[in-house]
């Protein structure tokens, strides 16, 4: 399993065997590998993490996540619908809108900017338990992409799902794969295979918190909750 984020969050799996479930794309023969691939996305979750940062005015994101890093989880109560342009997967509803939930006047940025983060890893969860229910168990995932480099984003992914995160030494996974392919077209090496045993390298493993992963459950529960009451508003308000 891998967790591919950007601008959307792409979550793209190899399964000895097909499966198939409302809101997966496949599964479908690999390219490469005598297994299926399937794809399940999220939407625009960087875009939302990178509103917040502007909404705030810092220009990058070592403070947030240094104060967010402080807080409980859960975010003291604070959940956030991560919606904010629709969604993909599992409910396919483009017309689905975000929302903070549970937002005092104790709460700052810093709580906004965390329930953020668990927002989408909520949302994670969430496609990795439809997957579950269709008969695809990942043991592991791989993080590529600009997300490596906050270890709040990579804990609080790994705590909510209870699956550890492995990080490769290269994170811009086009541009490695690009090189493996280019490196075969070469003939450096034989094939992608080979290329990818010799050119992708495991830099470290995130190991998520039983514990924690146990704190978050009332608040993912809610999360998912949520999202029937706020389709209820969305739908009287459209009418």
């Amino acid at each position: 399993m891998r967790y591919y984020p950007g601008f959307s969050h792409l979550h793209p799996g190899l399964s000895e065997k097909p499966f198939h479930g409302t809101g997966i794309w496949g599964t479908y023969a690999d390219a490469f590998y005598p297994d299926c691939t399937c794809r399940r996305r999220s939407d625009f979750n960087r875009f939302l993490i990178n509103w917040l940062k502007n909404l705030f005015g810092e220009s990058d994101y070592e403070a947030l996540n240094r104060d967010a890093s402080k807080l409980p989880p859960g975010s003291e109560n604070l959940i956030v619908q991560e919606h904010f342009q629709g969604n993909r997967t599992p409910h396919t509803d483009p017309k689905s809108r975000g929302a903070f939930h549970g937002l005092t006047l104790k709460h700052g940025r810093e709580h906004l900017f965390r329930a953020a983060i668990e927002g989408v890893a909520f949302g994670s969860e969430l496609i990795l338990e439809s997957m579950r229910s269709n008969g695809f168990f990942p043991e592991s995932i791989v993080v590529s992409g600009g997300a490596t480099r906050s270890e709040l984003w990579l804990q609080i992914h790994s705590d909510v799902s209870n699956l550890p995160l492995t990080l490769t030494k290269n994170p811009d996974a086009p541009l490695l794969g690009c090189a493996i392919l280019a490196a075969v077209g070469a003939g450096i090496y034989e094939d992608i295979h080979t290329a990818v045993e010799q050119m992708v390298q495991i830099d470290r493993v995130i190991e998520p918190n039983s514990q924690v992963h146990a704190e978050y459950q009332p608040f993912y529960e809610a999360y998912k909750a949520s999202y029937l009451g706020l389709r209820n508003i969305r739908n009287n308000l459209e009418n």
